[in-house]
């Protein structure tokens, strides 16, 4: 998710974008478990991808005060690991999931994408069975209030399980894509209104120049891909000029950039585009990322699409087999055919559509400090509990679940992880051995469980 994505994300539950009607009912729900009174156990949240389902049930939960407890159905599905942790917090409330004091629920559980779960018939297939038995177990036996998310919940209707039926008798429904039924209804103009203030509120504060007709246009294409529309729209607010706090430099490059794609895309001549190319000193790799993502914006047809992107595919596989077999001398053939781009695009004409940012170079500039902290603790817990980096990443979600039992537990694991590492640096440096571990902050650990 971007950056943007995170700084927009609904904070409380008045927030969310939902028809009055659908906001009324999920409501009455929460209040049913907070009062005691629950006859549903769980609430289908229903809709395609990038409509803010996950969204909601955060802001849901902050809204009521509980403690969320997530899994993600098409990452862990089977019945053995779905009944180890939503089922565990959700059968024992009066240890866990309610305060005695206050006389109130505090915490919800969360499977996100439930209808990922695959569910192996007799006689054949691959997957997990029992996730959807699992699933309908904890509903019937839950002490605390389960949210579930669906992309395609018609198709899951339309399986044929008692588990299946159990689910949905259990579960108020609430599809949230009825919210933009009628394009150009009121309800669509006002998330459109909203959503468009946000991001220009966003551009605003931090320094860039984004025209609000221009992101009015790209969240009115989007919509009602929530998701889409904001990442859409940060590309956008990112390449319509550099941050105030930008260097000349970095301004100068990105021209340098924007000047050699213009004479890769639109040519029409292969020296100066060749020329222009070997000016920029951008690698070829970065150069295809670049072409990449301007592709669909600068193509007139679709079919130009496709055939754009089949020659970037050849470039790119050029480029990738020179790398890989350190015969570089194939480089220079990717340049070359980079330099030959504009014959086999057909560029819209008489009609300036500004060159974008790659998506990629954007998310892993942003993310660099996630990453680097979460490879940190991996290596830290790999070294300490010997195990692989990969094992250790898989350990984030059991050490998710254990800080929901244990509030001190991310600390006394830092202590513990930190004091071995010491050791171990200790005992690397008396061997005349340099690669040492970093010790990990509680920072560190937070990104590391949080993903």
């Amino acid at each position: 998710m971007g950056l943007i994505n995170e700084e927009l994300r609904p904070v409380e539950f008045k927030d969310v974008f939902l028809l009055k009607q659908d906001r009324e009912r999920i409501e009455k729900w929460a209040q049913s478990w907070a009062q005691g009174t629950a006859v549903k156990k769980g609430l289908i949240l229903a809709g395609p991808p990038g409509y803010g389902k996950t969204s909601m049930a955060y802001a849901l939960s902050r809204t009521m005060g509980w403690d969320l407890i997530e899994i993600n159905a098409s990452e862990t599905r089977t019945e053995e690991f779905i009944k180890r942790t939503i089922g565990m917090f959700s059968s024992y409330r009066d240890l866990m999931s309610f305060d005695k004091d206050q006389n109130k629920i505090t915490k919800v559980g969360l499977i996100d994408e439930a209808d990922n779960i695959y569910e192996r018939g007799v006689g054949g297939g691959t997957g997990e069975k029992g996730g959807y038995k699992a699933v309908a177990d904890i509903l019937h036996d839950t002490k605390i209030p389960i949210i579930i998310t669906m992309n395609e919940f018609q198709d899951f209707k339309r399986k044929k399980s008692s588990s299946i039926a159990a689910i949905l008798n259990a579960c108020e429904v609430v599809n949230v894509e009825k919210l933009y039924d009628r394009k150009g209804g009121i309800e669509f103009r006002n998330v459109v209104r909203s959503l468009t203030e946000k991001l220009y509120d966003y551009s605003e504060n931090h320094g860039f120049k984004a025209q609000k007709e221009v992101l009015l246009e790209i969240v009115s294409a989007n919509l009602p891909d929530l998701r889409a529309a904001i990442n859409d729209s940060e590309a956008y607010i990112f390449s319509s000029v550099q941050n105030a706090n930008a260097t000349g430099t970095r301004d100068s490059q990105s021209k340098v950039v924007f000047d050699t794609l213009k004479s890769i895309l639109h040519g029409p001549d292969f020296a100066n585009a060749k020329r222009a190319i070997n000016d920029s000193e951008t690698d070829p790799e970065t150069l295809i990322l670049w072409i990449s993502r301007n592709i669909p914006l600068q193509s007139r047809t679709f079919q130009s699409t496709v055939d754009s992107f089949e020659f970037l595919a050849k470039i790119d596989c050029i480029d990738r087999t020179a790398r890989r077999k350190l015969y570089f001398r194939l480089l220079a053939y990717v340049s070359d055919l980079e330099a030959l781009f504009w014959t086999k695009i057909d560029i819209k004409k008489h009609v300036y559509i500004k060159f974008q940012f790659p998506n990629y170079l954007m998310s892993m500039s942003k993310s660099k400090k996630t990453r680097s902290s979460r490879n940190r603790v991996s290596r830290a817990i790999s070294a300490t509990f010997h195990m692989s980096t990969e094992d250790a990443l898989q350990m984030r979600v059991i050490f998710g679940v254990m800080r929901k039992f244990q509030k001190e537990f991310s600390q006394n694991l830092i202590n513990y992880i930190n004091q071995k590492v010491t050791e171990r640096n200790s005992n690397l440096s008396e061997n005349g051995k340099v690669k040492l571990l970093e010790q990990i902050s509680s920072g560190d650990m937070d990104i590391f469980i949080s993903g």
